[in-house]
């Protein structure tokens, strides 16, 4: 009996805090929205009133301060290559030079029409000249590599500033684009075949022979590659590689011994089947009729005393 009211009286100990809770939330609440509502109404920021007309004329009168500063830009940069004087940089008599600037395409050509590279307006990334040297064998910075052979074209390709000062480390923004006419002769080193002339690249750093992605047009006997940089090129031939040569197999005569019987056993080798121990994998190993017995026994045990346990619980 001492316990019910002692139910009891926590019961209403609970119902009158929760009140109190209550009540006490909704005065905080009260008590709070005056002020925020005064925060709120201070801290809205006010927006100025924009003229849609000025503001379109604003935006386009910076385009086109922005086109004219463009233009102006590569106006003056294609006048001051072309105002330069190359005559005071040294070209070879078999060799070319022409100026280039960004925003203007253009093309140089050797003496010979061997040799045409033609540079994109978006490659140059400034006012440059570009200079052509026909180069010799002899003037290779290396051998071919192995299986190949030098054709008729070799030649230089080099970048000079407006001062005439050679800058090697010039590099295209977008790929140029080299083609070199092919010769006989250069069919000659590629045994008639002019898919395997290959457009060669010195590496300095590498100090080697690089391949370019090179491309033939057969009608116009001319070999095409790209290159952001500049360097010493060479075209030259691959041979075809051999025939293989088929490997005779040997056929065994009935009749003829072909290894002689000895009293050793062989010798086990990779292909020879060998027996290997294997572990029972789960599942392998099934229970007994008695481990059944025993599980059904115990759980009727646990299900009979937790029967008794309840009904005596009821009668207390």
């Amino acid at each position: 009996m001492s316990g019910t009211k002692g139910a009891k009286g926590f019961v209403y100990s609970l119902f009158i805090i929760g009140t109190l809770v209550i009540i006490a939330s909704i005065y905080s609440t009260v008590w709070a929205s005056p002020s925020q509502g005064v925060s709120a109404a201070a801290t809205v920021p006010t927006l100025p009133t924009l003229d849609a007309s000025a503001t379109a004329q604003a935006v386009a009168t910076a385009q086109a301060v922005a086109e004219a500063a463009a233009a102006s830009a590569a106006v003056s940069a294609v006048a001051t290559a072309a105002a330069s004087d190359p005559v005071s940089i040294q070209v070879p008599p078999e060799g070319a030079i022409t100026a280039f600037a960004p925003g203007d395409a253009s093309t140089l050509s050797a003496p010979d029409g061997k040799v045409t590279v033609a540079i994109p307006a978006l490659a140059p990334p400034g006012s440059f000249f570009l200079l052509y040297e026909p180069e010799a064998e002899t003037d290779a910075p290396a051998a071919p590599p192995a299986g190949l052979a030098f054709g008729t074209t070799l030649f230089e390709l080099s970048v000079v500033d407006l001062a005439g000062i050679p800058a090697p480390g010039t590099r295209f923004l977008s790929p140029i684009t080299i083609t070199v006419g092919y010769s006989d002769r250069d069919l000659q080193a590629a045994e008639g075949n002019p898919s395997r002339l290959v457009l060669y690249k010195y590496d300095a750093v590498l100090q080697a022979w690089t391949p370019l992605a090179t491309t033939f047009d057969p009608v116009a006997k001319t070999v095409r590659a790209q290159v952001s940089r500049l360097s010493f090129f060479a075209i030259m031939g691959q041979a075809q590689p051999p025939t293989p040569t088929p490997t005779a197999i040997a056929t065994l005569l009935p009749g003829v011994a072909t290894s002689t019987p000895t009293d050793e056993p062989p010798t086990p080798t990779a292909e020879s089947p060998t027996a290997t121990l294997l572990l029972p994998t789960p599942g392998d190993v099934a229970p007994g009729s008695g481990l059944l017995m025993a599980l059904l026994v115990a759980a009727f045990i646990l299900i009979a005393a937790g029967g008794y346990y309840l009904r005596q619980s009821k009668q207390s």
